[in-house]
C-alpha cells in the first residue's frame, strides 16, 4: 500500500505526541525576523496553538499510513501573514508531497503583486501534480486561496445535507464538507473538539490520502472531485429525544453523582435536572470544546476508568447529560470486560 505524503501548512505539530511523531518525515518553520525585516526558516515546528496538530490527527484518523511535513507559519495566537504563506508554498515545491492541507484563508485585502505571486505558486504546485486543499473562511464566501482554480476549495456543508461531502464542479469553492466537531489531539498531549471549515478541509484531505493508500497514489487534481463525489457517508445525527431526562438505574445514578461532584469543581452549581434540559457543553455547565478534556479526565478518575481511547468520543456522546452517562456506562463495561475487575463504578 502507498504512504501518502501530506504537507500541513499551519501551526506545526505537537512534537511530544508519541502517536503522531512516527508519521512525521520532516518539519519546517517560517518566521519574520523583525530586526532584519526578512523571513527566516528555522527548525522549531512545535505546535503552541494546537490547530496544526488537530489537522494532522484528523487526517490520520482517516488515513493511517499518511506521512507528514508540518510547515509552521501560524503563531500561538492563530495569526500569520501572506508572506509566510508564500514561503511555505515555495517550500512545498521543493519537497515530495502529494497533498497540501491549508486549513486557513486570507481574510484581508491583498496587494496585487502578493495575490499574483500566491496565485502563480498554486498554479506551479498544480503543474507539479500536488493537490492543494484549502478551507473557506468560516462565515465568509470567496476566500483566498480556496477560490483559485488550481486549488480544491472546501466550505461548510449546508444544514440538512444527507452526505458528509457535497461536490459542485461549477462553483468557485467546489466542495462542501461536514464541520461537526470531532475529538482529536491538540497541543501538549491534550485533546479538544475540532470543528468548522478547518476540520472540514482536514477531513477532505484525509479522504484523499486514504484513497491514495488504496489506489497506490493514483489520484490527480483532475479526478479529485470524482473521488470525493463517491463518498456517501451520512452526517451524524444528534439525538434530542433525551432532553430533560436522567438515568434512574443504579449504575446511571452512580455516574450522575460522580459527574455532579466533578462539575462542582468546575464551578457549576446547577442541579442535574436543570443541566439535563440544555446542551451539556454550555455556559450552564461551564464545560466547553477546550476544557472537556480536563473534565472527562476527572470523571474517569472518579469512576476509576483507567483507559480511554479519546478518539471514540463523538459529539453526540456529550451533547446531553443523558448521552454522556450512557457513554460512560460503555466505558465501564469495556474496562470490566477487558480486565475482568471490579471497580467502585460497579454496583
Amino acid at each position: 500500500m502507498y504512504n501518502p505524503k501530506v504537507a500541513v501548512i499551519d501551526s506545526g505539530v505537537d512534537k511530544n505526541n508519541t502517536i503522531i511523531i512516527p508519521h512525521i518525515i520532516q518539519g519546517f518553520s517560517f518566521q519574520r525576523n523583525v530586526n532584519e525585516n526578512r523571513i527566516i526558516e528555522c527548525s522549531d515546528f512545535n505546535d503552541n496553538l494546537g490547530h496544526g496538530t488537530n489537522c494532522i490527527d484528523c487526517i490520520l484518523q482517516l488515513a493511517e499510513r499518511a506521512q507528514f511535513y508540518p510547515i509552521k507559519i501560524i503563531n500561538e495566537f492563530g495569526k500569520t501573514t501572506c508572506t509566510l504563506l508564500i514561503e511555505a508554498l515555495k517550500k512545498c515545491k521543493e519537497i515530495p508531497v502529494d497533498i497540501i492541507c491549508l486549513s486557513l484563508s486570507v481574510t484581508r485585502f491583498l496587494e496585487d503583486d502578493i495575490e499574483i505571486q500566491l496565485d502563480e505558486l498554486c498554479q506551479d504546485l498544480k503543474r507539479q501534480g500536488k493537490i492543494i486543499c484549502a478551507s473557506e473562511c468560516n462565515n465568509t464566501k470567496n476566500s483566498i486561496p480556496a477560490i483559485y482554480n488550481s486549488v480544491i476549495g472546501v466550505g461548510e456543508l449546508p444544514i440538512g445535507a444527507n452526505r458528509k461531502i457535497l461536490v459542485n464542479k461549477f462553483e468557485k469553492v467546489q466542495v462542501k464538507a461536514d464541520i461537526a466537531p470531532i475529538f482529536v489531539a491538540g497541543k501538549q498531549g491534550r485533546f479538544n473538539f475540532f470543528k468548522g471549515t478547518s476540520k472540514a478541509n482536514a477531513y477532505v484531505t484525509g479522504i484523499l490520502a486514504r484513497t491514495m493508500q488504496t489506489e497506490n497514489g493514483l489520484i490527480s487534481f483532475d479526478n479529485v472531485l470524482d473521488v470525493l463525489e463517491k463518498e456517501d457517508i451520512a452526517p451524524e445525527v444528534i439525538d434530542t429525544e433525551n432532553v430533560g431526562k436522567v438515568q434512574t438505574d443504579e449504575l446511571g445514578q452512580l455516574i450522575l453523582k460522580k459527574i455532579k461532584k466533578t462539575l462542582l469543581r468546575f464551578g457549576c452549581n446547577f442541579s442535574l435536572d436543570e443541566i439535563s434540559k440544555y446542551p451539556f457543553l454550555s455556559k450552564i455547565t461551564g464545560i466547553n470544546f477546550f476544557n472537556f478534556y480536563d473534565f472527562i479526565i476527572e470523571v474517569h478518575k472518579e469512576l476509576e476508568i483507567t483507559e480511554c481511547n479519546f478518539h471514540t468520543i463523538e459529539i453526540r456522546d456529550v451533547c446531553l447529560l443523558f448521552n454522556l452517562v450512557e457513554y460512560l456506562k460503555k466505558e465501564i463495561w469495556y474496562e470490566k470486560k477487558k480486565y475482568g475487575i471490579r471497580t467502585n463504578s460497579e454496583i
